[in-house]
């Protein structure tokens, strides 16, 4: 039976802006996206806790090395992305904030 490793990150997102956050999650995760990215699949999912409106995302990786080795995958791959928008200077360092 396989294991995989979770990294787990919960977001305070107030509701009126779930949308706006879907969407944001949702492009940043393409842009951070590669051919030599390790993570094997995620998810986000809204989460209550105490009566407030959050989420939770999971990234799931086979190791913890895949999982060490991934961040800098994952970092290098958004910067050619985001290089590859041929954004305005303005644009770009708004985006990478």
């Amino acid at each position: 039976m396989a294991q995989f490793i979770a990294s787990i990150a919960y977001y305070k997102v107030p509701r009126q802006e779930a949308a706006q956050f879907i969407r944001l999650y949702q492009k940043f995760t393409d842009l951070s996206s590669s051919e030599d990215c390790l993570l094997r699949g995620g998810g986000v999912f809204a989460h209550v806790h105490a009566y407030n409106y959050t989420y939770v995302s999971y990234d799931f990786y086979d190791s913890v090395s895949d999982l060490e080795k991934d961040g800098p995958t994952a970092s290098a791959a958004l910067k050619k992305n985001i290089d590859a928008l041929k954004l305005s200077k303005k644009d770009k360092e708004a985006l990478t904030k």
